[in-house]
């Protein structure tokens, strides 16, 4: 199996921007990690089990584009990635199945 990415733009009105930090909204880490799932499941046909590990290297704000990319390491693994005009913003290992 191959990689795959899946590229998208955060929206504005993203509810967890109400609050996030009101003068300098940031995205949380835990929904990044909910449009990883979506990616995963759009761009590579995954269905996410867990994450075993994240790191949120730069914010992510209201209407920033980011590329997720996904590259499988074998046993249901996989290596992601989430960069923001070609800057990583996170990285991680994620384990996956079929979508049920």
């Amino acid at each position: 199996m191959t990689g795959a990415s899946h590229r998208l733009v955060v929206p504005s009105n993203h509810p967890t921007f109400d609050g996030h930090f009101p003068d300098n909204p940031i995205l949380p880490g835990a929904a990044l990690l909910d449009l990883v799932r979506d990616a995963a499941r759009l761009g590579a046909g995954w269905h996410i089990l867990s994450f075993p590990s994240a790191k949120f290297v730069k914010p992510i704000g209201p209407g920033d584009e980011i590329v997720i990319e996904f590259e499988p390491s074998g046993g249901g693994r996989a290596r992601f990635s989430c960069r923001r005009k070609g800057d990583i913003v996170a990285t991680g290992m994620l384990t996956f199945g079929p979508i049920p």
